[in-house]
């Protein structure tokens, strides 16, 4: 992939510990990025009880992979999985750290752990990442299809070392 501007948010939880998610920019520009990154962060606020504590633009000279919005290392996390623009069967997963329960189907039972796919705080975050960044390998969102993007999703959770 060629030069560009590459963005990260700092996510920090009520546990106090902090998930990075890092996104390929789609701008040329750093004004157009640095607007493109506030756009994502205000996107992804609304959908996450954790607190922005950082926001960092960088300019990538020629890495030749692109970077994934998926860097997370937030123990409670949903994946989204979105559908990619100009491919029929491909997806992209999309990691949103310390999720609000507002963007699933409801509060308890198996609804708990379903995300709302229909949630309009969650395709205004597909709408965002579609307009500013790379999501997979260069690719895009593509919100024409699914649910503004989204196929379907839950919530992840992964085991935590004690001690």
């Amino acid at each position: 992939m060629a030069d560009r501007f590459v963005g990260s948010l700092a996510l920090r939880g009520a546990n106090g510990k902090v998930s990075n998610v890092r996104y390929a920019l789609k701008p040329s520009t750093y004004a157009e990025a640095k607007t493109a990154l506030d756009a994502l962060a205000g996107a992804v606020a609304v959908i996450t009880d954790a607190t922005i504590s950082q926001k960092n633009l960088t300019f990538v000279y020629g890495e030749s992979a692109a970077a994934g919005a998926g860097d997370v290392f937030e123990k409670a996390t949903v994946a989204a999985h979105v559908n990619l623009a100009n491919e029929v069967e491909k997806f992209a997963v999309i990691n949103i750290p310390a999720p609000s329960i507002d963007i699933f189907l409801s509060n308890v039972g198996a609804g708990r752990d379903e995300i709302d796919i229909a949630d309009a705080d969650l395709q205004a975050y597909m709408s965002a990442l579609e307009t500013n960044a790379y999501v997979s390998d260069g690719e895009t969102v593509n919100t024409a299809q699914g649910a503004n993007g989204i196929k379907a999703g839950r919530r992840t959770l992964s085991a935590v070392k004690l001690g």
